[in-house]
């Protein structure tokens, strides 16, 4: 008996491109899926947001904050800072900028100040 080489027919070819259409379809997924979980995260809207200087305000029992900026003098300084979002998120952190001639220290945290 001859052995004979047989050439794929139609309907072989038919599976064979639908196998490798479906192989390439979720291993495409996959790595966009990859690529979405791994995107950055949004950014907030908050135009709507400010920060203002709040003069005299009691920051601890008997000490209050000074009622305006005087050069050359330590003094406790108080801001208050309003948030809002037009897209629901919320500020996660504060970052305010001085004057590079300014030596700020320490902060408010919780209920007492942080040297």
């Amino acid at each position: 008996m001859e052995a004979r080489s047989r050439l794929p027919g139609k309907k072989e070819c038919e599976v064979n491109h639908r196998r490798d259409f479906h192989l390439y379809f979720w291993i495409i997924l996959a790595i966009g899926l990859v690529l979405a979980s791994h995107s950055s995260p949004a950014r907030a809207n908050l135009s709507g947001s400010n920060v203002t200087f709040a003069p005299s305000v009691s920051y601890a029992a008997g000490k209050t904050s000074a009622s305006c900026y005087i050069p050359g003098k330590a003094q406790m300084l108080c801001f208050n800072l309003d948030t809002t979002s037009p897209d629901g998120q919320d500020a996660t952190a504060l970052a305010i900028q001085f004057p590079s001639d300014w030596d700020v220290r320490g902060q408010w945290v919780g209920d007492h100040y942080d040297y």
